[in-house]
Order: C-alpha cells, then structure tokens, then sequence
C-alpha cells in the first residue's frame, strides 16, 4: 500500500467509520480496513505488527526495544466505545 492509499485509507475511517481509532505517526503501517463489531459496526484501521517494529528502528531502536515499546505501549491500548484498531501479528511465526 501506498502513501496515497494509506491517505485514502486514513480519510475514509475519519469521514466514513466514526469512533475509529488511529495511532498518530504510523500511518506507513496501515495495511487495511476490517469490519468492526464494535459500537455501531463500521470499520477500523488494520496495522502491520513487522511494519510497526520497522518504523520504530528507523526512530533509533533495536528490534527488541521495538517489539517491547509495541507491546507495553500500543497493543494493550483499548477504548471502550471506539473501533480499535486491529495488530497483524505478521512476524513469520
């Protein structure tokens, strides 16, 4: 997915899909929209685990400072009356 796709993804789940969560800053790592059964239905954001620790080494992190920081700080968020956001766990396990 491109820039421009990731964009497109981004304004849709604002215009489109109300109470969808977005993480700030990791839009390169959007990787698509799933239905939520959440709230009132509606979709929300699908993130790439592997492009997340990616994004995250290119801040000055190693791998494993990468997955920690993921996991203690954005996997365990949730919001009650909100579309949180979907992980994939695409690491090649």
């Amino acid at each position: 997915m491109n820039s421009n796709q990731r964009k497109d993804v981004r304004d849709y789940l604002n215009d489109m899909s109300h109470g969808a969560l977005l993480f700030d800053g990791l839009d390169d790592c959007i990787i698509g929209v799933a239905a939520s059964r959440q709230c009132d239905g509606g979709d929300c954001a699908v993130y790439s685990k592997l492009k997340m620790i990616k994004h995250f080494m290119k801040s000055d992190m190693d791998y494993d400072e990468a997955v920690e920081y993921i996991e203690f700080n954005i996997e365990c968020l949730s919001v009650s009356d909100a579309k949180n956001p979907i992980i994939v766990d695409d690491l090649g396990f």
